[in-house]
């Protein structure tokens, strides 16, 4: 079996039960805007839903993703971890590297590391404003 030294985690969708605050702003976004769609035209990452709505133009769907970012940033401290995060973060800290890898920024991650302990859990933090191109493109594994 191979042995890994570093174990690295993403935090939306991973670690924090961030993906519902983020579909239901885009949700809202849409329907205040006029737009209509279907769960699957929203898609199970950002990629699939730009290409579902590249027909609204980039102008308009740029719009729209930064309205409901706009949306879903007020709602980033209500964010609750999925159940026994914090155990196998523990565990794993107490023989491995343990890092967090997330497109999110620093004034969002930050506040939820201190409210929910985990900082000291983590080695290394790479947040998307540590970065000049955030994942998927590799910057971001290769700096933490």
């Amino acid at each position: 079996m191979k042995r890994y030294t570093y174990i690295l985690f993403d935090w939306d969708g991973t670690l924090g039960k961030t993906l519902d605050i983020w579909s239901n702003a885009l949700k809202a976004t849409l329907r205040k805007n006029g737009y209509s769609f279907n769960e699957a035209d929203i898609g199970a990452n950002y990629e699939l839903f730009k290409a579902r709505f590249q027909h609204l133009g980039s102008k308009v769907l740029d719009n729209i993703v930064k309205e409901a970012l706009a949306m879903s940033k007020s709602n980033i401290p209500t964010v609750e971890l999925y159940e026994r995060s914090v155990d196998v973060l523990t565990r794993l800290h107490m023989n491995k590297k343990v890092g967090l890898v997330t497109t999110s920024i620093h004034s969002d991650i930050d506040p939820l590391l201190k409210n929910f302990a985990l900082q000291q859990l983590f080695d290394i933090v790479v947040c998307g404003d540590d970065v000049t191109q955030q994942k998927p493109n590799a910057d971001p594994i290769i700096s933490a």
